[in-house]
């Protein structure tokens, strides 16, 4: 299975835990995206790239533009055929639906900030303050998916503690609107195998919508996005070191335009499928 180095969440420590933990507080979610996982495997990288993100996180700029990303993507996909979700317990059915949700946030933010970093070198501000030591944004931690009550998310499981059924499964789903070999694994496929029923009817949902096209289609569609809502406003970020482009650059590219990409658009078909929340979890 296509696996990509990173720092799990668990396995942080020092400086990296501190980035860890004000990732998860700006962006608003219990989760750090695999992006920032794999910067952390340089920590160096991964402090320039936050000190340079920080800022438009939380001015709000970032959240704006991927709001208009989501809308776009939202537009498309609401035509869609996408089946219900079925035989899923009550509590891991409004769990996984909030973390799909958190997902969706998430990812679209991540793919607006990433155009950014990937674009032209010349629109530069000067350095941030220490990230980890600046005050948490009050737009982002009002989020949604900070409301009280929401459900208990669990950890991201490592793949050594799945069942080969899951790792399977995960293999089949991280491939639909892959245009090659995959070249890293989605970490909500791997999120969502702590309900392997939930995993189950992810699959008999995404299936028929990768068999029509509709999920590469979508991807493109979503890089394209990503990039008109960049260029509609410019954002000056602070200079990143020589070796995120050298070493991450390219890698960085393809989680750009492809495995975010297709987890936009994919993501919202989730949601669809799992429907308005419930007020009492059966």
């Amino acid at each position: 299975m296509a696996m990509i180095a990173e720092v799990a969440e668990t396995q942080a420590e020092g400086r990296v835990a501190a980035l860890y933990a004000d990732i998860r507080q700006v962006l608003g979610v219990p989760f750090v995206n695999l992006i920032y996982r794999h910067l952390a495997t340089t920590p160096a990288v991964l402090d320039c790239v936050w000190a340079a993100l920080r800022p438009h996180f939380a001015s709000g700029e970032l959240a704006a533009q991927a709001a208009r990303l989501r809308r776009e993507i939202a537009a498309q996909v609401e035509g869609w055929p996408v089946a219900c979700m079925e035989d899923v317990p009550g509590e891991a059915r409004a769990a996984a639906a909030s973390l799909v949700g958190m997902y969706n946030e998430a990812n679209s933010l991540n793919r607006v900030a990433l155009q950014h970093l990937l674009g032209p070198r010349g629109v530069q501000a000067a350095p941030q303050a220490d990230p980890a030591q600046a005050d948490a944004p009050a737009d982002l931690t009002r989020s949604t998916v900070q409301k009280p009550g929401r459900p208990a998310i669990p950890r991201l499981p490592e793949f050594r503690e799945l069942q080969q059924r899951e790792l399977d499964r995960i293999h089949r789903l991280n491939a639909y609107a892959e245009p090659g070999t995959p070249a890293m694994v989605a970490s909500l496929y791997r999120h969502l195998a702590a309900w392997p029923d939930v995993l189950r009817e992810v699959e008999r949902v995404l299936g028929p919508l990768n068999e029509r096209g509709l999920l590469d289609r979508a991807r493109e569609d979503a890089c394209i996005a990503a990039a008109r809502c960049a260029q509609a406003q410019p954002l000056a970020m602070a200079p990143l070191v020589d070796a995120f482009y050298s070493q991450y650059g390219a890698r960085l590219r393809q989680f750009a335009d492809v495995t975010i990409s297709k987890m936009i658009p994919i993501g919202m078909a989730l949601s669809r499928a799992f429907g308005p929340p419930r007020s009492h979890p059966e």
